[in-house]
This record gives structure tokens, sequence and C-alpha cells, in this order.
């Protein structure tokens, strides 16, 4: 709230405990009152709520694990420590997914695409609509009227000057996303109509996803597919014909002059046209404009290497060099004409066009004026009044490049900054919540948003949609399912004994399923049942509840997605997987478990081919798509290789701590400003390394504050003076990774735990060690005042023992700026927080600083007395003496 003072005056705002962030969120985007409306009001809440979201999903993370061998008790769980020695399960960046356009979700939605490929087949269009906010007249009325309150004329909103326009647009982006999502919701409605555009071939089912450009405008990819459609058989001649004669109808790139919307279609250069070294150097569009002029539209195959001879080349090149001069000049020129000036025939301008090819491609009917026009239908390019694209969707290859450039690709660089981030902390030696901090840390700093975008996510909007819901089902042994612990409200509920402590995935719903539903299997019961009140036909990323009460069936089956092994390479989990998925059962340990697979297999080979069929697991068009997608994924790592990666490189003085700001980076409470920092730990070769570089000084008082502890010899109180640039701060380094290695080295060690605690007076002082101020880990208090120091309030006294519950050693850098009241109450906080008497709590204390340096302000230096009625008898303090 304060860094919007035009819009909360300088007061805080408390949410009532039944709204979330959310509902605020929602709340202020939705209000006649636009101040909340701006661009940067609206980023700044996105990436609030982004921030809240990875902080719930680390959480939500930690309480995974394997179920392994082992059988676990209620009373176990109940048990915070037994809980803190679980193998947890570790999901590295994957935890990410339920956060939208992440790089997991995105990969997420391309295997719940892949699924619905392998079962309802081949998509027959692939269809982008963009956003065009200058050209909907609508929209510009709609936007006047909300900014100031006027009401225009359709002519007038036309007649605007394009810096009006811009204006109403930069500075309403919520209107703006909610009617390109409004418009794109009809259009669905209108093409999944019978006899509407697509005339008898209405749209069955469709896959959606919003993507922003990098004006920031958003514009849909839509995979599309029509009832009854001719399908390509490549072996069969008769079927280029069916499909030429469909592709005609719904597709052209004709050139009208009397058009207004051809304008949109006719593409300009810019330079994402050129994006690796090859293609900037020899002008080369990676979207292949200009395209060759065609005399009628055709589907061709590339031709074979053996048979591409010098003359073809050359041909090729004359093509490409006549068709960039009439990209340029548009000139009117027929076939026949273009064939002479060229001086080849029909023939050979085919064979020259096929040697260019790597896989089968539709060519369109297309004239000299249209090498740069862009395929579209008429009915929607008048329709949506903006850019679009249509393709016909020919065969995996086509299909896979549509996946990976379009449907699964995430923010420039983002996925290369997230897997090197996972790799480096591999190879460090971080706890589990560490390395989820770090990642998030990694995402959270370089992902980028526009305004339109950060819409989206505030309002819940979808941004990928899908005509059927997916299930996944976990098909992998027992002991490897990831599952998650019940919460402790029903674990205390159940008696000690209970080995109930997980919830119920969706193998156990179907061994629980009603008698009249004996013989299905768990692919049909995952497919066309459903829990619960939710009986619509379209399901997003967004709304996705269950219920327990009641058991529907589905209006349209959904898309089931298993782990999929292969016969190949692990045959005998492939036959278990089919067995669990397509032969009913009751109990899987009883029934499917221990048993010859195979022969269980052969043995009801009938019925469990019979639902293979029926949900397409027998089906290898996504293993071809999966083949064509990781060869056409490679194909693009390198291509980012040799585009330069500066700008997706992140500046470390704009990255945020995810877990800080999240409030768990030290376990704190919402209630209180504590947070405690510690440096990253090192591995125990990067510790000796550290170590072997120390002088014979340095080294000493290493081995002697780490022998103590070793001994026993605890609490101690040393004083490690030097002047400035002697390695004050090496030497704290280096104890603070000794003794914490030491520590987490024990029986019971825990890495998440603070055992040192690194310390200084000021921000910058601590912040150079890697650690806090005294005021933030004590909760000091920062202004001077004369008289007893308060105590903590129980509710933050609690909290940092807790932080603090296996702590050893309290380092204080800069001793020389804390003077003798600011170290009496150090003590005295020290005394409350661990209960105990002994000066600083009983912790080992290491003072380091040089006391000829600047002295404490508005106090008595460290080894004077307290400002009292004693000061004048007793000249020493005796915390400095201990």
């Amino acid at each position: 709230e304060l860094c919007f003072p035009k819009i909360f005056c300088g007061h805080g705002f408390n949410l009532p405990k039944f709204l979330t962030y959310n509902d605020r969120a929602k709340s202020e985007c939705r209000r006649a009152d636009r101040r909340s409306c701006t661009p940067e009001r609206l980023l700044f809440m996105a990436k609030q709520k982004i921030e809240r979201q990875v902080t719930a999903s680390i959480n939500i993370c930690l309480r995974k694990t394997k179920k392994g061998s082992s059988s676990i008790k209620a009373a176990d769980v109940l048990n915070q420590e037994f809980v803190n020695n679980l193998i947890k399960f570790d999901s590295g960046y994957a935890f990410t997914k339920q956060i939208r356009n992440s790089p997991a979700f995105l990969e997420q939605k391309k295997k719940n695409l892949l699924a619905t490929i392998r079962t309802l087949g081949k998509p027959t269009f692939f269809l982008t609509l963009s956003a065009a906010e200058t050209r909907w007249p609508e929209l510009l009325i709609a936007l006047t009227r909300i900014s100031s309150n006027k009401k225009i004329s359709i002519k007038e909103a036309l007649e605007m000057s394009d810096f009006d326009k811009t204006n109403l647009i930069k500075n309403d982006p919520v209107t703006c996303a909610r009617y390109f999502d409004h418009k794109i919701s009809n259009f669905m409605k209108l093409i999944k109509a019978p006899f509407s555009i697509f005339e008898e071939y209405s749209v069955a089912d469709s896959f959606q996803r919003v993507e922003w450009q990098v004006r920031g405008s958003p514009h849909e990819h839509l995979f599309l597919w029509l009832k009854n459609s001719p399908k390509l058989v490549v072996d069969q001649p008769s079927s280029y014909q069916e499909v030429v004669e469909f592709i005609d109808r719904f597709i052209t790139c004709e050139h009208n002059d009397e058009n207004p919307y051809i304008s949109l279609q006719t593409h300009k250069h810019t330079h994402t046209c050129y994006k690796t070294k090859a293609q900037k150097t020899q002008r080369i569009c990676r979207f292949n404009i200009p395209l060759p002029c065609m005399p009628q539209t055709m589907i061709l195959l590339p031709l074979p290497k053996e048979e591409v001879t010098e003359e073809i080349r050359c041909n090729s090149k004359k093509i490409d060099g006549l068709m960039k001069h009439f990209y340029i000049k548009l000139e009117d020129r027929s076939f026949e004409n273009i064939l002479e000036q060229l001086d080849m025939g029909e023939e050979d301008y085919i064979l020259a066009i096929r040697s260019s090819l790597k896989q089968v491609k539709v060519f369109l009917k297309r004239g000299s004026k249209e090498v740069g026009v862009n395929a579209y239908n008429k009915d929607i390019l008048c329709l949506f009044e903006s850019n679009m694209d249509i393709q016909f969707v020919l065969e995996e290859y086509g299909l896979a490049s549509y996946i990976v450039n379009y449907i699964s690709k995430s923010e420039a660089g983002l996925s290369k900054l997230l897997r090197n981030a996972s790799k480096d902390i591999d190879s460090g030696n971080v706890s589990l919540k560490e390395k989820f901090r770090k990642i998030g840390n990694v995402f959270l700093n370089g992902s980028l948003m526009s305004a339109q975008e950060a819409v989206y996510y505030l309002l819940c909007m979808p941004v990928s949609k899908n005509s059927r819901r997916v299930v996944f089902i976990s098909t992998g042994p027992q002991s490897e399912r990831i599952v998650m612990l019940k919460n402790k409200s029903l674990l205390s509920a159940l008696p000690g004994d209970s080995e109930d402590v997980y919830m119920d995935d969706i193998i156990k719903k179907y061994c629980k399923r009603p008698k009249a539903l004996e013989n299905i299997c768990l692919a049909e019961y995952a497919a066309c049942y459903n829990r619960g009140f939710i009986d619509r036909d379209e399901f997003n990323d967004d709304e996705e509840r269950e219920s327990e009460e009641v058991l529907k069936v589905r209006t349209k089956p959904a898309i089931i997605r298993y782990r999929k092994y292969k016969l190949a390479q692990d045959p005998d989990n492939y036959y278990r997987e089919h067995l669990l998925l397509c032969l009913p059962f009751r109990d899987e340990l009883k029934d499917i478990e221990g048993q010859n697979y195979e022969e269980v297999y052969q043995a009801n080979i009938d019925i469990v081919s019979r639902n293979e069929e029926k949900f397409g697991l027998k089906s290898d068009v996504d293993q071809r798509l999966e083949e064509a997608i990781v060869e056409i994924g490679n194909e693009e790592e390198e291509r980012d290789e040799e585009e330069n990666t500066r700008e997706y490189e992140v500046d470390p003085l704009y990255q945020v701590d995810v877990l800080d700001q999240g409030g768990i980076g030290g376990g704190s409470k919402e209630n209180t400003k504590t947070r405690f920092t510690v440096p990253k730990r090192v591995s125990g070769s990067k510790l000796q390394e550290d170590l072997d570089k120390l002088n014979t000084r340095q080294g000493k008082i290493v081995h002697h504050i780490l022998n103590r502890f070793r001994t026993n010899e605890t609490p101690f109180r040393i004083f490690l003076s030097g002047s400035a640039g002697v390695g004050k701060s090496t030497v704290i380094n280096a104890i603070y990774q000794a003794v914490t290695n030491y520590f987490d080295e024990l029986p019971g060690g825990n890495k998440d735990k603070i055992v040192v605690l690194l310390t200084a007076y000021s921000g910058k002082a601590s912040y150079l060690i890697g650690g806090v101020t005294l005021h933030t880990a004590f909760a000091l208090p920062v202004s001077q005042y004369a008289g007893q120091m308060p105590q903590l309030s129980a509710d933050i006294a609690n909290t940092i023992r807790e932080n603090l519950f296996h702590t050893k050693l309290l380092i204080i850098d800069e001793i020389s700026f804390v003077g003798s009241t600011f170290f009496s109450r150090i003590d005295f906080r020290l005394r409350q927080i661990f209960g105990k008497k002994d000066t600083f709590g009983g912790l080992s204390v290491l003072v380091v600083g040089d006391l000829f340096q600047l002295p404490p302000l508005f106090d008595n230096p460290l080894y004077r007395f307290v400002n009292n009625e004693f000061g004048g008898l007793v000249d020493r303090n005796p915390l400095w003496d201990e």
C-alpha cells in the first residue's frame, strides 16, 4: 500500500480472514474506480500473487514424499522429527507447474495435448488469432466511456488518431484483456455450431493457448478437430485430392485490393524474422516469406537427396530470387509468364521446390502479388478483423513443430535459466527447501510479463483450455509413486496405529467404486466417471474442483495420461501398466502386483486389447510425435545458443528472495518481521579447499573454535581483532562453514536449521557476511531511549526460539559499533528467548572487529559499563570481561 500513496494514502490494508489476496486483486480490477487498473499497479499485484503461489507450491512440495515399502502409522506422521526424516520428493523446478506460463506449466500442457492427440488423432487445423485493439471500434467505444464517461459513435472511434487510440489501450489493460477473452469465447461458440464457418465440418474438440506478443497484446493458438474432416494418407494418392479440395474450401491467400483486411495478412520483415546468425547473414526469413507462386494448391513431398542435381539447385536459387523480386515490386504476372522468365517447365519448377523440403508440405494456389500474403480464412478474417494464420495439419513433424514453437514455448531464455539453476544446485550441498527456494527465485527474477498478461493472472482468466479434461494416472510401482500426506487435522482423528496416512489417489478411489461398476477398468473409470458436481463440457486450468459426494458420468469422456513405459526398454512395467489400466481389479496388491505380468496379459488378451483400443493405448501417434518434438527441440536449442543471450540474464541488483518475502525463509510467522538469512552451505570438498587457502593465524583460530565444539568446551566467549584488510570476513565465513558442516554431519543433522547465526550492527556489514542485523535477529528497538527495554511478546519470542533452537554459535561483526547499552540488550534478549539465566542465553559468542575504528553512536564503548547510577562506581563492563 505504501508504494501507491494516491490509492491508499499511506494507510495499510488488512484483509478479513475469509478473503484471500486473489479475491482482493479481482475486486480491485473490476471496480468502476479505475485507479488500481494502471499497468504499474496491475504488474505489482500480479508479481505479488505469483510470489505467494511459488511459496505455497514450495510448502505443498515439502509435504510430498515417496511411499516406499515400509508402513507408516498415523502416530509416526504426527511426530515432527519423523516427518522431517522422510524421503522427500525432489521435483526440481517442476514445482512451478501451478504457475501459469512457467516452463513446467507449459510442459504439463504439452503432455496433455499429446495425450489428447493420442486419443482423438491428429487435429484438422492449427489456427492463430491476434489482437488488433486499434481496429476494434467496439473496444475503443468502451474504453472512451470508461476513461472519460463519454459516448462516441463507431465512426468517431475509427477516426481517432493513433495517439489517442494508443493512450486508451495503454491506460486500461483490464478492459483490453477481458474484451479479447470475450471475443475468443464467442468465436469458439460460433465455430462449434453446426453449419457455421466450416459448414458441415463443425468443430468437435479444441485445444487453446494464449501467448503474449512483444508489444504486450495476446494472441490465441488453437488446435481444432473437425467432425468427419479428411485425413492425408501418404501412400494413398486418392487422399491427396480430397485433402486439397478441403483446403481450398477454407484456406486461401488471395490478394484482393478491395478487401480492407488483406493488409493485415501481408507479411512485413522485422528483426524477429532473422534470429540465427545464418538468417541474419543470408537474410533468410524464418517464416519462409516470400512463398513460391503455384498454379494450384498442391501437397508436395521432399525430393530424395540422391535425386537433387546441380541443375535443380540452380533452379531453386533462381526461383528464390524471383520471388523476392515479386515481394518487393508486387507485379501481377501469370504462372506461364513466370515459368517463361525462369526458363524452366512446370515439372522442373516443382522439382526445385521439392528439393528444399524436409517434410511433406501444403503449397496454396498463389499468384505473383501473393508471395507475401499469409494464409487466411475469409470468414474468420472479416469476423476477427486482425492478423491470423491457419494451416492444415498434414503429418507428425509439422504438428510437432507447432507444439514446440507455439503451444509449449515459454518465455525466451527462462527455461534455460531454470535448467542451469537446477544443475548448479544439484552439484551443491543444499537442503530440499533451499533448492526450491533458489529455483523459485530464478523463476521470479527471470520471468517477464506484460500488463495484459498480468490481468489474465489476476482475474484467473484461463491461458490454456482443452475441450476435454485430462486425467493423469500414476502407473509406476507403488513404492515409487509420489503421494501426499493427509493434513494434521485428519491425521489427529485417526487411531495411532492406523496406516491410512496418505490422501486417496485415483487408483484408491477406483478400488472403492460402487458394485454396479464392477466390470469397468481403471482407464474407463478415469475417463468416463467423475466425483463431484462438475457437469460442464469444458474444463480449464484454473477451475478444477472435486467433491467426494457423488459419482457422475462425464458428458464427454476425459483424456487419460499415464507413465507410458516402453515394451523394448522395460517389458515388466509395460505389461503391469497395461494390466493396471485395462483389466478390472479390486485390490492392486492382490490382483495385479507380484505376478508374472506378461502371462496375465496374454491370459486376458481379449479384454485388455479391447480397452487398449478404446482408450488409444496402442496408438503410436504420440510416440512419433515425441520423437519429432525431441528433434525439433534440439534444433531450437541450437538456434538459441546462436542468439545473443545477454537479454535473458538477470540483474542481481533486482533479484528478490521468494521465501523471505513469503515469510518462510527462516520459518517465521506472518505477525513478526523477524527474518534469518544465512550463507549457502558448501560441500565438504569445497570447505577443505577453502580451509587450505587460509594463512597460519587464520587457520589457527578456525580450528581452535571447531575443536571447542568437538570437545564440548562450550559456551565460550572470544574476541577476534584485526585491522582493515587482514581477512576478518574470510575467517568469519570459514568458521561458519566449518562449524555448520560439523553439526550437519552428526546423526540427526538438519541442513534446514541455523547452527551459526551471523550478525552485525549495520545493514551493510551484515549483508557482506551474508547475515542479518542485530536489530532484526533479536527484535531490538531501533530508537535509543533510557530505561528498561520492554520484553518481547510470547508469540514473537516463541518464533525466534523456534528458529534459533539448533543455534550453537553467535557471531557479531563490526563490534566497535556496538555500545555497552546495546550489548546488554543483546544479552537480555537472548536470556528471554532461551529461557536461561546464563549470559547470552548459554550461546557461544564470537565478536569480531577493530576497536580503533568508529565508536558507537550515543553510547559508551563496549568495554565500559552501562550508563546508569552504578556507572561512576564500576568502570568495566562485566559482559565484555567475560
